[in-house]
């Protein structure tokens, strides 16, 4: 059914997977900037912005590279038999539960303990537990999708059993 546009959506799958990706490297970047700078505006500057890219990102991308390796599939039905097609799905879903379970919640929660806050000092003790947890979070949420990626780059030489 698809076959004829498998390139395009080859393309916009790469395409997503390279947004998905950069998002994951990008936001704990800025993040780790932002609290070393010791600025409550710049803390509370990447909480804001950190959730609307993540939703944007991670919501926006994380679909369309579903999407898309579910409509590359359809095109070439034998391939869902092959353990790169079921690990790279089984990394996408867990980072997408370590997303939706883990960060985000922590995100939201960590923004509402930055209303009222005047400077860093004043940040709660609760925030920077959250922070701990959220680093541990993030850095599954970094390597998962790095075995992905190495999974379906390196499908046929690594996986192809």
């Amino acid at each position: 059914m698809f076959v004829e546009y498998y390139t395009e959506i080859k393309f916009l799958h790469i395409i997503s997977v390279i947004l998905f990706a950069a998002n994951t490297i990008i936001t704990p970047w800025w993040r780790c900037k932002a609290i070393d700078s010791g600025s409550i505006n710049a803390v509370r500057f990447i909480a804001d912005y950190m959730g609307k890219s993540d939703t944007l990102f991670y919501s926006v991308a994380g679909t369309l590279v579903f999407v898309t390796g579910a409509l590359q599939l359809h095109s070439n039905p034998e391939l869902l038999d092959t353990l790169w097609v079921h690990l790279g799905a089984l990394y996408w879903i867990l980072t997408y539960v370590i997303w939706v379970g883990v960060l985000r919640p922590i995100q939201k929660k960590q923004r509402k303990l930055l209303r009222g806050v005047n400077s860093v000092d004043e940040i709660s003790e609760e925030y920077w537990k959250l922070n701990k947890t959220w680093r541990w979070a993030g850095w599954a949420g970094f390597i998962i999708p790095l075995l992905a990626v190495h999974t379906m780059v390196m499908k046929g030489a690594v996986y192809a059993f």
